[in-house]
Order: C-alpha cells, then structure tokens, then sequence
C-alpha cells in the first residue's frame, strides 16, 4: 500500500459506527448512476457505498447533522441509502410527475380569472420549481416516495434533503459532498431521539391543509358576498 493510500485511509471515518451490515445489501447489477465517470467527477473515499451496495443500511438511531438554512444546527434521522437502478428510476418518475402536476396548476392559476386573487399560490408555486433542481441535476438516494428525498445535486456535488408534498416545497443542503454527509452521520441518544421527518411532515400538512381550508372558505365567501 502507497503512503497517500496509507494517508487517505487514515483520514476515512470508521464505518463500523453508523453501519448495519447485516441489513446492507451487495448489488446484483452495475449501477447506471454511480458510473467510473461519476466518480471522476465527484471523487469520495466512500466510493465503494455507491458502487458496491443497492441498499447502505445505518444502525438505529442514525442521524445527520446539518446547518439549516437559517444557520442553525439541525439534524435529520436516516435509516438507509437505497440505491437500486430500478428504486432510482421510479423516483425520477415520481418528481417528473409532481413537477409536471405544479406546472399545470400554475398554468391554471394563471389563465384563470381569479388570476389576482390566486396570488399567494402562483407565488408558491413559482417558489417551489425555483428551489427544486431539475430532474437531470438531481439522483435520489434516500427518501418516503413522493413526499421527501434526499438528493445528490449533480451541479454542486451536495447532498441535499428536499420535501416535494402538498403545496410547499423545502431544500435544506445537508452536506457540500457525499464524504461530508457520511462523516456528518452519528448514533444520537435514544432518550435524545428527535422527531423523524416523517413527524415533521404530518404536523406541517395538518397546519397546512387547516390553512388551506380556512382561506379558501374566506374566498368563498367573499365570492358568494361580491355575487348578491
């Protein structure tokens, strides 16, 4: 072994920490993401989690820590990387879809002759496409199916965490690179635990479907008012 082999080893983090291996799973076929072109451009010294595993599975209580986009420290639960060709693709198909689906309200909402009072939601929406990279810059390796992911971000080489359900869209970067996303994971207390995302998720569509609800009761009414 040469020294700078020596040096890059001596720098990797103990995987043993964070992985399960007994639930990991050896792929059955090449990746068609994780390419020797891909590694050319994005070198790692995790490199053999992306091309030798269809699914990289962490032990309990596996979180990474992250900055937020407000710059506080944040942390998210992960349970696994799944990294299979075929888990991929639907996803790709999944995001196509919901992107598409946002395109089309937001033609709607445009062309429709409540224009001004659709505002607020023309400005979501204009808001989500923008903060959501396009479907060619992104691969999905981690996520609950259309509803959040986490994302390699081909442009930036960044590991980004993003929530694509109902109306509102979220992207927090959680790591600049593959390597420091592995080496931001760690066990956090089980006593310490935090709210998984999928938690996150359930309230935040409970307060937004309420929000929902009550303004487009107040449109309503105020429609019903202008017609009398």
């Amino acid at each position: 072994m040469n020294i700078l082999k020596k040096e890059e080893n001596k720098m990797r983090r103990n995987l043993d920490e964070i992985l399960d291996y007994e639930r990991c799973k050896k792929r059955t076929e090449k990746s068609r993401y994780f390419t020797e072109i891909f590694f050319e451009k994005y070198p790692t010294k995790y490199k053999e989690l992306l091309e030798n595993y269809e699914s990289v599975d962490f032990l309990k209580n596996t979180v990474c820590k992250y900055i937020d986009n407000y710059g506080f420290e944040d942390y998210v639960v992960i349970y696994n990387l799944e990294l299979k060709n075929e888990r991929i693709e639907k996803e790709y198909n999944t995001i196509t879809d919901i992107i598409e689906e946002m395109e089309e309200d937001l033609e709607d909402y445009k062309n429709s002759k409540f224009k001004d009072s659709n505002k607020d939601e023309i400005e979501q929406i204009e808001y989500n496409l923008k903060i959501i990279p396009k479907i060619e810059d992104m691969i999905p390796i981690y996520g609950e199916s259309g509803v959040y992911y986490f994302i390699f971000n081909k442009i930036t080489g960044a590991i980004e965490y993003i929530e694509v359900g109902d109306m509102y869209f979220k992207n927090e970067k959680l790591a600049s690179s593959f390597d420091e996303f592995i080496e931001n994971l760690y066990i956090r207390e089980e006593e310490k635990k935090p709210y998984t995302a999928e938690d996150v998720i359930q309230v935040r569509r409970i307060v937004e479907s309420m929000e929902r609800y009550a303004e487009q009761y107040d449109k309503e009414k105020e429609r019903n008012k202008n017609k009398k």
